[in-house]
């Protein structure tokens, strides 16, 4: 992770104690992307047809059902 430049990396179980541990009240949260593959992986899978933008956006969908298991996180916070 590091060597990508990430300074931290969280699940949603960390971020969530993350953020009330400095009295931030979650509004909503959940997972962006579904990610079976690395980067790498999926920019040359795409580039050559083996998946499709269709691909991509059941990847997001599968994201919003399933968020312990996407590469992006998020919550929606307010203090």
């Amino acid at each position: 992770e590091r060597e990508h430049g990430h300074r931290c990396t969280y699940t949603l179980d960390s971020l969530s104690y993350e953020l009330r541990s400095n009295q931030l009240n979650i509004v909503s949260g959940g997972g962006l992307f579904f990610k079976p593959l690395a980067s790498f992986q999926i920019d040359k899978a795409l580039d050559s047809g083996i998946i499709t933008d269709e691909f991509m956006e059941a990847c997001c969908r599968l994201g919003n059902k399933y968020p312990d298991f996407c590469s992006s996180i998020y919550y929606v916070v307010k203090k």
